[in-house]
């Protein structure tokens, strides 16, 4: 199919980079060629009725949603904290940074 070899050809200099290191030929208008992928996925106004359902499905479950990143918010800063004090490793310096590499963990 045609798209497939947009497709290829689109992602070419990625791997001409990989392979062959820095190369010197201009490869910017095969870049541009991702611009047709993208307009691509955009086209796919047949699933316009799923998404709908799903966007009225996340706007009623907002209140939700916040209440389960407060509970993420505190569980990484108490974690955090508890790290912080116990371990004496340099990921757990500060509690900011505890409680990153605990979220980080989480997630």
């Amino acid at each position: 199919k045609p798209l497939n070899i947009i497709d290829f050809i689109a992602i070419l200099p990625f791997w001409v980079q990989i392979l062959f290191g820095n190369v010197h030929c201009p490869l910017a208008f095969i870049r541009s060629l991702r611009l047709i992928r993208f307009f691509r996925v955009v086209k796919m106004s047949k699933f316009n009725s799923t998404l709908q359902v799903l966007g009225s499905t996340l706007a009623a479950s907002t209140q939700s949603v916040y209440v389960l990143l407060i509970y993420v918010s505190l569980t990484c800063t108490i974690a955090g904290v508890m790290f912080n004090q116990i371990e004496e490793h340099e990921n757990f310096s500060t509690v900011p940074r505890a409680a990153w590499w605990v979220a980080a963990r989480m997630v």
